[in-house]
């Protein structure tokens, strides 16, 4: 019995390093496969992340249409004073300080959210419910508007280059019409400017009616 027990301890002997080098193996596979499993996890969010950001056309699209919800009015005007101050809220995130506004039927409006914002709202206390859709639009990203309303399209020099490259015309149709306005649709021409990921509105030009 003393003679089995020394042969089996000494087996065990000869066993225990190779058995440990096998383990340190399968452990040093396993980790480098873990290893791997991250790195591919890392990519794909990465991935995610690029593809799920919104794109500039889309950015600008959904800052036209929060436009165009910010000057319609479900109810009648009744305070010149309240709607001017909602509307300045409103066009400070949406326009640009220097924003450039034409329509046929009054020409240049004032330049400015704040001066803007109390005309329209003055504007819109005779014409009831007051509604503006936007239609199709086609946007060009990296285009500025010339004084004609026609788009120049990129520069060929660095300075010009970089400063279209933050800018986009949105051309399309809105229909605008209200409860005691009739509805209409006319082309208007949007110019936008990048401020940092936000766009924002640089000139509104829109058509006489059709």
């Amino acid at each position: 019995h003393r003679r089995r027990r020394q042969r089996r301890r000494s087996d065990a002997m000869h066993e225990r390093p190779g058995r440990g080098t096998e383990r340190k193996a399968t452990e040093m596979n396993r980790r480098r496969w873990l290893g791997y499993l991250a790195v591919a996890g890392g990519v794909a969010l990465v991935g995610y992340a690029v593809l799920a950001r919104p794109s500039d056309e889309e950015r600008i699209r959904g800052q036209l249409e929060a436009l165009a919800e910010a000057v319609s009015s479900p109810e009648p005007v009744t305070n010149v004073v309240f709607r001017a101050n909602y509307l300045k809220e409103r066009f400070d995130e949406l326009l640009t300080p220097d924003v450039r506004v034409e329509v046929p039927e009054v020409g240049s409006l004032p330049s400015g959210p704040r001066a803007l914002a109390l005309a329209a709202a003055r504007v819109q206390t005779g014409l009831g419910v007051f509604d503006v859709t936007l239609g199709s639009l086609d946007i060009e990203v990296g285009v500025d508007e010339g004084g004609d309303g026609t788009a120049r399209g990129e520069r060929t020099d660095a300075r010009n280059a970089a400063r279209t490259a933050d800018a986009a015309l949105a051309r399309g149709r809105v229909k605008v019409g209200g409860s005691s306005y009739r509805r209409e649709e006319r082309d208007v021409v949007f110019a936008l400017r990048k401020d940092g990921s936000t766009w924002r509105v640089s000139s509104v030009r829109v058509s006489a009616p059709d």
